[in-house]
């Protein structure tokens, strides 16, 4: 998902692979700093132009938001600038989409 990852599809997968996993991230989000990581990678991921990445992205958002909402709330201004900025900015129906879910 990083933006030092050169080859799109690898990053794409990577968001896909992380959409999938997020259920079993709980000791992650437990801990401060690698919930941190977690959700500035997510969120920067948001903004990209490749369209599959930041869908899959936006996904990752909404899925973590659901999953460990308790943990949410230093992140809440973050994440709703990642879907105003992208979500309701942008011509591609399926980031709108993602970013009116």
């Amino acid at each position: 998902m990083r933006p030092e990852e050169s080859n799109k599809r690898v990053r794409v997968a990577g968001a896909r692979a992380l959409l999938s996993a997020l259920e079993f991230c709980k000791d992650q989000f437990d801990r401060p700093d690698e919930r941190n990581v977690i959700m500035r990678v997510i969120c920067e991921c948001t903004q990209t132009p490749i369209v599959d990445l930041s869908v899959s992205s936006l996904q990752c958002l909404s899925r973590a938001m659901s999953l460990y909402y308790k943990y949410m709330e230093n992140y809440m201004g973050q994440a709703f600038v990642c879907y105003h900025s992208r979500g309701f900015r942008t011509s591609e129906d399926d980031i709108a989409m993602q970013g009116i879910e």
